[in-house]
């Protein structure tokens, strides 16, 4: 029989979401039916929501859970009832050249997880609803299959590793694995929310020598120093650019574009040195946004857009351990704890930025 459960629908573009009861499938023979205690709200969700990536609605979205076993199929290996889980969106098969290689987290199974049209366990009187990178954590259960999911330390706390799913593993992973930063850079990071934060961490933890925060919120410098800024920069009253290069002489060593404009996106690239500068494109404001460069922008300097932190399922489990040994600092990442009935409001405080990240406690 399927779960009937508590889910936050959204409808529409730019419609708010409705906290309904939706069905959840059985497991099938591959999948887990994972009951969920805590769900981050990311920026990626909201994109959706607002209609900058097209997405099917209805759909319940969340991709940032944390949860239990509550039931799976007879062919997943390694987990058992009650087990400590998070999902993960980019899928792993294990045999693509993507898998094998160690490099890459591009599994060629991740198109059909992020497919918009593909077939969904979610339903609601009958009719579909979507489940958005095949995890749909806005939601007190979700059916997963087994190459999206990863078993954690029992220990671990879900209000706070929730987050560790994609805002701390894009933001720690964009500074150590696709960035490499070296020790004794200089970094910049465009945005203090949850993923700019943890990209700080990750600065900190590769050893940067100095760590420069572009943010216009300035209630958020005490909290970015907190995390490991060395520097603040407001850029409604300082030109960034001219800052950051009059700061450092030649320009920084390392960029990461956490906020995802046009306009942060090029002055992520110019405030670097000519000779090995290198920035990350993180943030997205949608799909089919030009980029503002010309040839003689990039003439020096290295931009590459990472997903995910260039992490797999495995450095998810990692970043955990990390977070539990005390290399990792997440307490005063999750800014507000709210119910499911509240996320209206978790997301209107996102988009008032009175927030570093948001997260749904479910009962």
């Amino acid at each position: 029989m399927p779960t009937i459960c508590r889910a936050a629908i959204t409808y529409g573009v730019n419609e708010p979401f409705r906290v309904e009861e939706i069905e959840v499938a059985d497991p099938g023979p591959r999948d887990v039916l994972v009951k969920m205690t805590a769900s981050g709200i990311c920026h990626s969700d909201l994109n959706c929501v607002e209609g900058k990536m097209p997405h099917y609605m209805p759909a319940v979205f969340g991709h940032e859970g944390f949860g239990y076993v509550a039931a799976m199929g007879d062919e997943v290996r390694g987990l058992k009832v009650g087990d400590a889980v998070m999902p993960y969106c980019v899928p792993e098969c294990g045999a693509c050249a993507y898998c094998t290689s160690g490099r890459g987290n591009f599994c060629v199974e991740m198109p059909a997880a992020f497919n918009p049209e593909r077939a969904s366990p979610l339903s609601r009187g009958g009719k579909k609803v979507m489940n958005f990178t095949g995890i749909a954590t806005f939601s007190e259960y979700s059916l997963i299959r087994d190459n999206q999911i990863l078993k954690v330390r029992q220990s671990a706390k879900p209000d706070l590793c929730c987050c560790i799913g994609c805002a701390v593993t894009t933001g720690v992973g964009a500074a150590l694995r696709t960035a490499d930063m070296q020790p004794g850079g200089t970094a910049v990071v465009f945005g203090a929310g949850g993923v700019g934060l943890s990209c700080v961490q990750g600065c900190k933890i590769g050893g940067a020598r100095r760590i420069i925060v572009v943010e216009t919120n300035p209630r958020k410098e005490a909290l970015a120093r907190s995390f490991g800024a060395t520097d603040f920069i407001n850029p409604k009253e300082r030109d960034v650019v001219e800052t950051v290069i009059a700061m450092t002489g030649i320009g920084a060593d390392y960029s990461f574009d956490c906020a995802g404009y046009p306009e942060t996106l090029k002055a992520a690239v110019l405030c670097l040195n000519k000779g090995w500068g290198k920035a990350v494109s993180i943030g997205s404001s949608g799909t089919n946004v030009p980029l503002p460069l010309t040839f003689f922008d990039l003439a020096g300097r290295t931009l590459t857009r990472t997903l995910m932190g260039s992490a797999r399922r495995q450095q998810v489990g990692e970043y955990v351990d990390w977070f539990l040994d005390g290399k990792l600092k997440l307490d005063n990442l999750v800014s507000h704890l709210i119910k499911l009935d509240d996320i209206n409001e978790g997301v209107a405080m996102m988009n008032r930025g009175e927030s570093a990240r948001v997260v749904i406690e479910f009962a």
